[in-house]
């Protein structure tokens, strides 16, 4: 069996801390990191505001990358349709060929409607854009 640890990525902001955890997580056994992200973290009904830190995982992953051997990363998801298709897919492939492998990418199509109207995108075609990205 294998076993997954979330980052805690609200938490942890000094890089020596970040990683110490994903070193400490890899020492441990964990196979894989996962993280999940907020491009802008604006929820009124949730626990974090614009001022939470929340880490960009693509680049969270490159450096976890540099500081680590053996364990994979992975998104929790990642919000496509805020994003750039061919940018993310660029990402995604070259921390997998600077991990050695190590990068599976989970992408979602995002739950929070203030986020989506504040990065300027249509909440309710999103559903459609993830499926011409994909393609």
């Amino acid at each position: 069996m294998d076993y997954g640890i979330s980052f805690p990525t609200m938490d942890l902001t000094d890089p020596g801390e970040i990683r110490a955890f994903a070193q400490g997580a890899e020492a441990l056994g964990y196979q894989q990191l996962t993280a999940l992200e907020h491009t802008l973290g604006v929820n009124s009904s949730d626990n974090y505001t614009p001022d939470t830190t929340i880490h960009e995982p693509m680049t969270l992953f490159a450096y976890l990358a540099a500081v680590t051997k053996t364990i994979r990363f992975g998104n929790s998801i990642l919000i496509l349709p805020q994003r750039q298709a061919v940018l993310v897919a660029r990402q995604a492939a070259e921390i997998d060929v600077l991990s050695a492998g190590r990068m599976t990418l989970g992408i979602g199509i995002g739950s929070n409607e203030e986020e989506a109207t504040a990065m300027g995108t249509d909440f309710h075609t999103r559903g459609a854009r993830v499926e011409e990205q994909i393609a």
